[in-house]
Parts: C-alpha cells; sequence; structure tokens
C-alpha cells in the first residue's frame, strides 16, 4: 500500500527522477518498476525481522562487587529482600540489596561463558 503511493505520487509529478511532467515512456515505466522493487526490498518483513539488532530482553541484573561487570540474578520478579547472587565470571558469591537490583542486560562476557557452557 505504501509503495503504491510512492509510485503514484512519482508519477503524478512527472518521472520517478523529478523532470517536469512529460509524455509517460517506456524508460519511465522502467524507472517506476525499479523504484517499487528497490522499496520492497529496502522494506521487506523478513529483512526487518533479521537485522532486529541485539535482544531486547531484559533481566533483573547486579554489578558484581569484585569484578564490576553486570550479572543475572536469576530472579523472575523484583526481589523485595536482600539476595545471594554467585557471580559466573571471578566465582565472587555476595549478598546484594534490593536498591543494588536494577532491570537490565548480563555482561556480554557472561553470556558468553553460559553459551560456552552448554556447548
Amino acid at each position: 500500500m505504501q509503495t503504491a503511493l510512492i509510485v503514484r505520487l512519482a508519477v503524478r509529478e512527472g518521472n520517478v527522477f523529478g523532470s517536469p511532467r512529460k509524455r509517460v515512456g517506456s524508460s519511465d515505466v522502467y524507472a517506476c518498476r525499479h523504484l517499487v522493487i528497490y522499496i520492497f526490498a529496502v522494506y521487506s518483513p523478513m529483512l526487518l525481522s533479521m537485522f532486529q539488532g541485539p535482544s531486547g530482553r531484559k533481566t533483573f541484573v547486579v554489578v558484581c562487587k569484585k569484578c564490576r561487570r553486570d550479572i543475572p540474578t536469576g530472579a523472575a520478579e523484583f526481589p523485595f529482600q536482600s539476595i545471594v547472587v554467585e557471580c559466573p565470571l571471578c566465582g565472587e558469591k555476595r549478598r546484594y540489596l534490593p536498591s543494588e537490583v536494577f532491570l537490565g542486560r548480563a555482561d556480554q562476557l557472561v553470556s558468553r561463558q553460559k553459551r560456552a557452557g552448554a556447548i
């Protein structure tokens, strides 16, 4: 629907490249076809799903007090009491207050280590 509107506007204004209105020839039709193919290729739903970027999934994380990396707490809901979390990078087991827990992404090194351990 969006591409049809753009093509109609391009044809109404003249040819696709903005020159004054003239008789529509085969080159104009050719240019309009390429415009439609280009717009479909750029705004294709398949491409949008492929290149949506990093995962938007966030979890409850804390900053490790020893190595200063964001590590997941493993909690499904926000903890209203202090929790004990073991850092997968340095192995340090520490207690964290609810004020130290925030919604974010785990550090990239933690994610890599999980993937390497799963393989």
